[in-house]
């Protein structure tokens, strides 16, 4: 990305000033040294606004130095370039109106922005803080301390620049850790388990007095089987003597009445005696023989001399069964006790189909609080079972959710793992490149007379002491340069060794972070354009960079 055209709308001293850009190197001079730092924050606030450090809401003396009485409220717009499509942007710096838009300036279509007021991922993907620090170039800084160098390479190593801040990530994702703190959880868990232990095996002692209750009732029903199985035996003897209702009632007893068993085989005997039943059993036995002796065709005088025989068999049959029976025998007036025998089978096969017989009262009794203890028993039971898997399914819940914070623990803490180790093997690579690449620019910006840079301590090259003396004696984390051969301490060197060793060391931190081509702005208050160092320096960034913006004081704007 390049800019095309500066518009200061109102910015500063600045009204409806416009600045031309092309690629390469474009210099542009400045009245006074107040220029040079207006249009520089320009340039930076136009592409991403005012910080808010520097910004009017924070610094009342900040908005006054971009602001006239009288005038508009702080306003620019910009014509930019980004993969060969030109853009029209433009923003309002106002205390309490910041906004920013980009329209295309092929069909005029506005573009949404993906974040308030930023043209980041819109325009171009560097951030902020990387474009000041690497990106813009003050030559009048003072200049940075070895140890301060030291640490901004060991920050933009670490970091890969602002891009990757691996620490930043690291502290978010460990406050989000917190956030799953699941050790009350595993308290609560313990207690709840503790209280389900002291219940013991409530289903198994609710199963074993439910089978208990089975079993006595079993016991029960087998031995009131027993008994109707003897009173059906007793009424089914002619001679069983009926306890009497009344005498029961006195004796206090318990009693059951039971159904006697119908008497089949006396049924059966009944019908079988029947001379009715007996005579058409014959004739039915003549009427099948003569009619089989018709069917097979036997000649009349066979067949009349088998239904003749049949006749007299039948006959025969008949009568000695009915001998047998008693029907041709006298009947007999009953005495009164016979009489009275027979009333009772009568009223015992016909009125009465039933028995009252005795039960032992302890028995009973026995059998019915066994029975209501055991109810008692289940019912406290039932309600310890509830109580039970009440709390089973509370510490479920809870151990549940334990378990889902430890699951996202532990991705959390893979996750920091990994940026850990991404951070180190970027950090490693990014170092190595910087190390490598700030010799080699500080060897062009110096014309050869300073070579290599190497910190003591962390990033100390392997062959450091032997390549450079003495050097390890020196305190971890200073800087020192090989001038051609002789150890030189930077915080030793002029301020203009130290402004190219400052130089090689951003140059080299942006090369190693900052992937696409962004305009570098220069700041020189000295006018030093046209130097060795400054010729080798914009030679340098044009081979890097697509766009350098020189704002050189000493004159008039142009």
């Amino acid at each position: 990305m390049y800019i095309n055209k500066l518009s200061l709308k109102q910015f500063g001293k600045f009204n409806n000033k416009d600045i031309q850009l092309e690629t390469g190197i474009n210099l542009v001079k400045c009245a006074d040294e107040e220029e040079v730092d207006t249009l520089m924050d320009f340039t930076t606030g136009i592409l991403y606004g005012i910080s808010k450090k520097r910004g009017f809401a924070e610094s009342p003396e900040a908005y006054r130095r971009y602001s006239r009485d009288g005038y508009a409220e702080p306003a620019g717009k910009a014509y930019v370039t980004t993969d060969g499509e030109k853009y029209l942007i433009e923003r309002e710096f106002a205390r309490n109106n910041k906004s920013a838009s980009v329209v295309s300036a092929k069909n005029g279509i506005e573009t949404a922005l993906k974040y308030p007021n930023s043209f980041k991922g819109i325009l171009f993907d560097t951030d902020r803080n990387s474009f000041r620090e690497l990106k813009n170039i003050d030559l009048d800084a003072a200049p940075e301390s070895g140890a301060g160098l030291a640490d901004y390479a060991d920050r933009i190593s670490k970091s890969a620049g602002a891009c990757i801040r691996a620490d930043k990530a690291v502290d978010s994702l460990k406050e989000q850790r917190q956030d799953f703190d699941n050790s009350g959880m595993a308290v609560e868990i313990k207690k709840l388990q503790a209280e389900m232990n002291s219940y013991g095996d409530v289903e198994y002692d609710l199963e074993s007095v439910r089978n208990d209750r089975i079993n006595e009732l079993q016991s029960y029903n087998m031995e009131i089987a027993r008994l109707k199985r003897e009173a059906r035996n007793l009424v089914n003897e002619k001679n069983a003597v009926i306890p009497d209702e009344d005498d029961d009632r006195e004796r206090e007893r318990i009693f059951l009445e039971v159904e006697a068993i119908p008497d089949e085989t006396s049924e059966k005997e009944k019908i079988q005696n029947n001379p009715f039943v007996i005579i058409g059993a014959g004739v039915a036995v003549v009427a099948i023989v003569t009619l089989f002796s018709i069917i097979l065709g036997f000649q009349n005088s066979i067949r009349q001399l088998f239904v003749i025989c049949s006749i007299v068999f039948v006959a025969v049959t008949i009568i000695d069964g009915m001998v047998r029976k008693g029907f041709f025998e006298g009947a007999d007036t009953p005495d009164e006790e016979d009489f009275e025998k027979v009333v009772y089978e009568l009223g015992r096969t016909t009125e009465s189909r039933t028995v009252r017989i005795e039960i032992d009262k302890k028995f009973q009794d026995d059998h019915d609080d066994k029975i209501a203890e055991l109810k008692e028993a289940e019912t406290v039971l039932v309600k310890k079972r509830d109580e039970y898997n009440e709390l089973k399914t509370r510490r479920d819940e809870l151990l549940k959710k334990y378990q889902e914070y430890d699951t996202e623990k532990k991705a959390i803490d893979q996750a920091i793992e990994k940026i850990t180790a991404i951070s180190s093997s970027i950090e490693r690579e990014v170092s190595a490149k910087i190390h490598a690449d700030m010799s080699a620019i500080l060897s062009r910006l110096s014309g050869g007379s300073l070579r290599d840079i190497y910190f003591t301590g962390r990033y100390a090259k392997e062959d450091f002491t032997g390549t450079v003396g003495n050097a390890g004696a020196m305190a971890d984390g200073a800087l020192v340069v090989d001038g051609g051969g002789v150890v030189k301490d930077y915080n030793r060197l002029n301020n203009k060794d130290k402004l190219m060793v400052c130089m090689a060391v951003k140059i080299a931190c942006s090369g190693a972070v900052i992937k696409e081509k962004m305009p570098v702005v220069i700041a020189d208050r000295g006018d030093r354009f046209g130097t060795p160092f400054v010729d080798s320096l914009l030679e340098l960034l044009l081979e890097k960079e697509e766009q350098v913006i020189y704002y050189r004081g000493g004159t008039h704007a142009s």
